[in-house]
């Protein structure tokens, strides 16, 4: 039994309930103000509305990220195929790529207002900064906080992000390689035994 007050009067209109609906309305409350079950009811439909909006639209987000992601690595990969066949110095191909989204994710961040509401928008920023560039080259979200960082003045924030990053960038390399080690000699063991 629960206790509402019935729309229209300040008397108390007891309702029987069922185990859900019960369940919904402890969790659910329709507060102090509440004029009765199609208060309640509303509520609830509007909450779940809500959720329902608000997922969807995060949903889109993530959408707008992984296409924008995936045009941004299958450039990536056509462009280091190209200058790769180039054989002037190997690491060029990445280079070519390093500088390259630098400068798009430079051009894209200072031609649209940080807000996202100029030119671009927020939906083309998602798209084109963190899914293009993001895919196309992480090192130029690297280069544009080091260059912001700069920019305003914090110089200790600039040198701690360019030595951290590529100090625990390498060191990491380092640590994989070593975990790697023994992993094929891991897998060939089992493997046998999983014959035998």
């Amino acid at each position: 039994m629960e206790v509402l007050p019935h729309p229209g009067s300040n008397k108390p209109l007891l309702l029987s309930i069922g185990l859900k609906f019960w369940f919904r309305l402890k969790h659910h409350s329709a507060g102090p103000d509440s004029v009765g079950v199609r208060h309640f009811g509303s509520k609830v439909v509007a909450e779940n509305c809500q959720s329902a909006l608000y997922h969807t639209a995060l949903m889109r987000r993530y959408f707008l990220v992984a296409i924008g992601g995936g045009i941004g690595s299958v450039a990536r990969f056509v462009i280091a195929q190209w200058v790769f066949a180039t054989p002037v110095w190997a690491p060029l191909s990445i280079l070519v790529i390093n500088v390259t989204g630098c400068f798009a994710i430079s051009f894209l961040n200072f031609v649209s207002d940080p807000s996202g509401d100029i030119y671009l928008g927020p939906r083309g920023r998602l798209f084109l900064l963190v899914g293009f560039c993001g895919g196309y080259t992480t090192f130029s979200a690297f280069s544009l906080i080091s260059f912001i960082a700069a920019r305003q003045g914090a110089l200790a924030d600039l040198w701690l992000n360019i030595g951290l990053s590529n100090l625990l960038c390498l060191f990491s390399i380092w640590v994989g390689a070593i975990v790697a080690a023994p992993f094929p000699h891991w897998i060939r063991a089992i493997s046998r035994a999983l014959r035998s």
